[in-house]
């Protein structure tokens, strides 16, 4: 005999429907589709920098072309002057050779013929030796800070971006920069001396009480007229010419005043003979430390494939 079927008893309203408490939601069918062919368009894969927010994808670091050009022409500028960086320094021992015959702890003698020409060309003459040493020093010192000025912008366009790690080339970029500006601020102060020269100079040759010769001259005209003579009218045009020359003896030439003279001669002849072979001495250091530290100051970070890592 056929067994009737259990019925379930309906659940308890106290009991949950569902094992973990939750309602049991039903599940969605499935819709047929037809073989009705369908295009579909693949689309494009989104790059990593694509996918970050747009505050952190990276900068676009690449140099525009003027800067290119720019950076190009300085370096180009900076190796000329490394390669004739020996026939500079060359230059300027000539210079020290012709221009200063005195040497150090001779300047005694350079006071001595000084004096000389003073006494031959006049004691309101200008230096004959120092008419010709001033212009020659003063334009090395200023070709030897325009070098110095190319090699600091030469260093400045060849430092890299920051960045975390192998920072050892940068730290040379920046000692070497260093010491090219603290070079060129004492050469620029060199220069300072010759426009005081000058002014005490002309001071002190003030001070001697030469004799001093004056002239004016004055020029004066006069015109009449007259009428009814036996020649008819006339006019009469009379100029005159007045010339006065005054000459002061002046007063007697003190010793000290011809020594102070004397002196602001012998002073700068020194400082100007102390102040190139001091271009001499650092214009061979600066060509020496850039070609040592050539490599570190054009690739900071190296040029391997492990260029961007480091211990620094």
């Amino acid at each position: 005999p056929l067994r009737p079927k259990k019925r379930t008893p309906p659940p308890s309203p106290d009991v949950p429907t569902h094992p973990r408490g939750e309602k049991k939601t039903k599940k969605k069918k499935r819709q047929r589709v037809s073989n009705r062919h369908h295009f579909h368009f693949r689309k494009r894969r989104r790059t990593p920098s694509a996918r970050r927010p747009p505050e952190k994808r990276p900068v676009d670091i690449r140099m525009p072309k003027t800067m290119k050009s720019f950076r190009t022409k300085t370096s180009k500028e900076a190796e000329e002057i490394l390669t004739n960086g020996m026939a500079t320094v060359t230059k300027i021992e000539k210079a020290i050779a012709e221009h200063f015959p005195f040497g150090a702890g001779e300047l005694s003698k350079a006071e001595a013929s000084f004096r000389s020409d003073l006494e031959t060309n006049g004691l309101d003459a200008a230096n004959a030796l120092l008419s010709t040493s001033i212009p020659a020093a003063r334009d090395l010192i200023s070709l030897g800070i325009y070098h110095i000025q190319v090699m600091e912008r030469f260093i400045s366009l060849n430092v890299p971006q920051m960045e975390d790690g192998n920072n050892f080339g940068v730290t040379v970029q920046m000692t070497v920069a260093k010491f090219l500006q603290e070079t060129r601020e004492s050469w620029a102060k060199k220069l300072d001396a010759i426009p005081a020269y000058y002014s005490s100079r002309a001071d002190a040759v003030e001070k001697l009480g030469l004799a001093k010769t004056s002239s004016s001259q004055s020029k004066t005209e006069s015109k009449s007229d007259s009428s009814g003579g036996k020649d008819g009218d006339a006019s009469v045009t009379e100029t005159k010419v007045v010339k006065e020359e005054k000459v002061s003896n002046g007063s007697k030439m003190g010793v000290y005043r011809l020594g102070h003279l004397l002196a602001l001669d012998v002073q700068l002849y020194g400082e100007l003979q102390s102040a190139l072979l001091m271009l001499l001495d650092g214009y061979a250091t600066v060509i020496d430390n850039m070609e040592k530290n050539k490599e570190k100051i054009t690739s900071p970070k190296g040029t391997g494939p492990s260029a961007s890592m480091g211990m620094y």
